[in-house]
């Protein structure tokens, strides 16, 4: 991400393993890192309910416990 190469990252994890912490943690740092630039950040999962509004809502949850 830092060189702007456009690649991808794949994480596999099994169930009960941290996954969304870990996505979370990752989308905190990149956004962090490019707040001033701009940029996108593209997340996937099978369903929008539960899954992404979750996935959102523990993203926001470390956004304000970082004071961003």
């Amino acid at each position: 991400m830092l060189r702007r190469e456009g690649r991808q990252i794949a994480v596999m994890v099994a169930r009960q393993g941290g996954k969304n912490e870990a996505s979370a943690r990752l989308e905190l740092w990149a956004l962090n890192v490019y707040r001033l630039v701009g940029g996108n950040c593209v997340k996937c999962a099978p369903t929008f309910k539960p899954q992404i509004v979750n996935s959102m809502l523990r993203l926001r949850g470390l956004l304000e416990r970082c004071g961003l």
